[in-house]
């Protein structure tokens, strides 16, 4: 039996809660990488009879098939604060 595991690294931004996973998976020579962009958004829940309601909840997305080159971009955008770029490329 084999047991694979895939590393990952988890880098936030304390002050606005904005934060990537980065996870390698696949061919150890030509990997492809998973990254997981987690921040807190702002989501109006319908009720009935009520107002909606605002609530403000951490919320991830993820996207597949990226390149070294691409989680590099990423860590930059998220180390310069540019999270309209992170919106961008992973919502």
């Amino acid at each position: 039996m084999d047991i694979y595991f895939s590393p990952s690294l988890e880098v936030e931004n304390k002050a606005n809660k904005n934060g990537l996973t980065i996870s390698a998976v696949g061919d150890p020579e030509d990997p492809e990488f998973y990254i997981f962009y987690k921040r807190p958004i702002s989501v109006v829940k319908k009720q009935f009879f009520r107002k909606p309601q605002t609530v403000v909840e951490d919320y991830i997305s993820e996207i597949t098939g990226q390149t070294k080159e691409d989680v590099i971009e990423c860590l930059n955008a998220l180390i310069k604060n540019d999270l309209e770029f992170l919106r961008r490329k992973i919502a």
